[in-house]
């Protein structure tokens, strides 16, 4: 994997659409697979946590699920530096 090769890593969360929408969290640290992780476990996370916004991986037809465990990984980040983050609709628009 590239994270066994290179662990330096920069991890992204954005939302919002229009400029004076936009919220991030953006975190620079150390990459590092996990080997062998709990993954029934890491599946119920994701199905409680995105219920609204995903099919649950028990409700996906084997095929789907064959597709989406291709390559799957699991990585953990150890921050190197303070994480930054904005909000955008914290600031005065004029």
């Amino acid at each position: 994997s590239r994270v066994g090769r290179d662990p330096r890593v920069v991890f992204l969360v954005e939302s919002g659409q229009a400029w004076r929408e936009l919220q991030a969290v953006h975190l620079t640290g150390v990459g590092e697979v996990v080997e062998s992780p709990d993954w029934g476990t890491v599946d119920l996370m994701f199905d409680a946590k995105y219920a609204d916004f995903r099919t649950p991986r028990s409700a996906m037809p084997a095929s789907a699920r064959k597709r989406y465990d291709a390559g799957r990984a699991l990585v953990r980040i150890t921050p190197t530096e303070p994480f930054i983050s904005w909000d955008n609709r914290r600031l005065e628009t004029r």
